[in-house]
């Protein structure tokens, strides 16, 4: 026998033995939980999220990709060197995983997120908890007994299953992979960010400070009251107006709808999605005329808050509008995106029982980019540090008229981690986070009076939106509470004592508001909505009653899916009176019943 022939019949004995030991197997069964996690997972989270994230694809894919195939492949040489037996247990684990991913992210995949963008509430899915990892349970006893019965055919059946999965998600991948290409080719051109250098300036000559505390409700108020009697002495030359809508629930759109005074329902056969909302309300001629307005008399609009393009949209719509919006060069951390994005792939595919162990709150991506300009601080506690580093200052140039300063704070938005005193503390109830509330705000007002600036200016403190009683999770339950608070003081309003004003406010009559306090007249900005000062009887007789529509963002198994959203409706309560007859309202039914875009 020649030399040759017996380097060939040694290739054919090794092909021969990896078909019958099922080595082969090994990587194809191994290829689905990778694609999965690596692959299909990032690119689902990025397609969803896409116009809200400010990375591209670039910025984490073809890395996850490179890690995904490491993995694979190291993995795949390993397990071929392993006994036949352990290697056939290791591809019957390999198989069970790979199809419980596939099932657990297209069907058992419940709820991932909360409609007001707080962390999950995993108290409230102990019974979907205890379903999935039943089913979890009998998939795995099925796979067990179908190995020990099939023996060596159950790999070829589980591998040629796997390869199945593989071929639909690659399909996906490719169609998920074009749009997200697509959507990064209109993110090219110049970043924009809020400067936060004048956070803690105002101005010398007039100031209109507009506090947006989220998620703030007036039961939320109402319980505090009723366990610190005195919580709202620093707040005495203010009128509380006890019976205010926020017209939205959400940050988005609500912050835009007040901003703006244009909300997703003024016209919703015009866009799509939320995103193009956003965009058309920065836009829009009316919004334009509104901050040109603001200018002409003399004034400036700084915004400071969070949430950057899911709550606004396109910043660069906001530019020349907001005054602090300025251009400016993002650097995105790329191993911080790609960390974040993968445990949030992981989150998707794993069984309820694990998912809090790899849940990313939205929050912390908006921490993924550097500017070269000072971030703004809407962090209750960072808001408090901040102030209390910089102090309060003047800006170094003024306007002829003045400053209209907008800051949006974290409020009682869960997790709540705010002491009495406006510092951290690992777990905080509500009574102590209004105490922590009320003390930053005070010390704010304390810093304007030390300026001599308090007694001239106008003052708002409100919420963006109230909080649903089903979202306090371990806080002190105060109800449901749909209303937001709102109190103002008027320049020169003074009290012993704050009143209380039950006229019907929506939270669209702020922008107008602002607009009659720095000398528009009433024709100039009624186009916008009411002032408050011309229905609350300052300016006459007071309004008594009003129809309101408070919508509510909920998820609806009527209603179609909306893709990266757990939310897919909006329920509208139409009503007249209170916040008891709005609860009423609710309690009977929505009056329209929409599909959230």
């Amino acid at each position: 026998m020649s030399k040759e022939t017996v380097n060939n019949s040694k290739e054919d004995k090794g092909q021969t033995n990896i078909k019958k030991t099922g080595a082969w197997y090994s990587p194809v069964l191994m290829a689905l939980p990778i694609m999965c996690l690596f692959v299909v997972g990032p690119l689902e989270i990025y397609s969803s999220n896409s116009e809200d994230f400010l990375f591209s694809l670039k910025d984490f894919f073809p890395q996850l990709v490179g890690i995904g195939l490491l993995i694979w492949l190291v993995a795949s040489v390993i397990l071929l060197f392993l006994p036949k037996k352990v290697r056939s247990i290791c591809n019957m684990l390999l198989f069970y995983i790979g199809l419980m991913f596939y099932v657990q992210n297209n069907f058992l995949n419940v709820k991932l997120s909360e409609n007001d963008g707080a962390p999950m509430r995993w108290d409230q899915l102990k019974a979907v908890t205890t379903r999935n990892t039943i089913i979890w349970a009998i998939a795995f006893v099925i796979v067990i007994v179908g190995f020990i019965l099939l023996k060596d055919k159950f790999q070829k059946i589980a591998a040629g299953l796997s390869a199945c999965i593989c071929l639909i998600l690659f399909a996906s991948v490719v169609t998920m992979l074009i749009t997200a290409i697509q959507i990064d080719r209109e993110k090219g051109g110049q970043a924009y960010t809020l400067n936060g250098a004048d956070q803690f300036k105002v101005s010398k000559n007039d100031n209109v400070i507009f506090f947006v505390v989220d998620s703030y409700g007036s039961a939320q108020l109402d319980y505090g009251l009723e366990n610190d009697p005195d919580l709202l002495n620093p707040l005495h030359d203010f009128t509380y107006y006890d019976n205010t809508d926020s017209h939205y629930y959400g940050t988005q759109p609500s912050m835009t709808n007040m901003l703006t005074c244009i909300g997703p329902m003024d016209d919703y056969d015009s866009f799509e999605t939320s995103q193009e909302y956003l965009n058309k309300a920065w836009t829009n001629s009316n919004t334009v005329d509104l901050y040109k307005k603001i200018h002409e008399n003399g004034y400036k609009l700084n915004l400071y808050s969070g949430g950057g393009q899911a709550v606004y949209g396109r910043e660069a719509n906001l530019y020349g509008k907001v005054d602090n919006m300025v251009p400016t060069r993002r650097t995105i951390q790329e191993k911080l995106v790609m960390i974040r994005v993968e445990k949030m792939s992981i989150y998707k595919f794993m069984p309820y029982a694990v998912k809090p162990r790899f849940e990313v709150p939205n929050y912390l991506f908006g921490f993924v980019c550097t500017y070269d300009v000072p971030a703004e601080e809407s962090g209750n506690t960072l808001f408090m540090s901040a102030m209390q580093e910089k102090g309060l200052d003047f800006v170094d140039e003024d306007t002829d008229g003045g400053l209209i300063i907008v800051q949006h704070i974290d409020g009682t938005h869960l997790p709540t981690q705010l002491g009495a005193d406006g510092t951290y503390v690992d777990e905080s109830d509500l009574v102590t986070t209004q105490q922590g509330l009320i003390y930053i705000i005070n010390d704010y007002l304390q810093r304007m009076k030390d300026l001599g600036v308090y007694d001239d200016a106008t003052i708002i403190i409100t919420a963006d939106h109230a909080r649903w009683a089903a979202f306090t999770q371990d806080m002190n339950d105060p109800g449901d509470d749909p209303q937001p608070i709102l109190f103002i003081k008027k320049a020169g309003e003074t009290h012993d004592k704050y009143q209380v004003n039950h006229t019907p406010i929506y939270n669209d009559d702020i922008m107008p508001t602002i607009l009659d306090t720095i000398g528009l007249e009433k024709d100039q900005y009624s186009k916008y909505g009411l002032s408050i000062f011309d229905i609350d009887g300052s300016n006459g007789e007071a309004l008594k009653e009003r129809e309101r529509t408070f919508y509510m963002k909920v998820s609806d198994s009527s209603l179609p899916k909306v893709p990266g959203s757990s939310v897919n409706g909006w329920y509208g309560y139409t009503y007249t009176g209170d916040r008891e007859d709005l609860l009423e309202k609710i309690s009977q039914g929505p009056d329209v019943v929409l599909k959230y875009k």
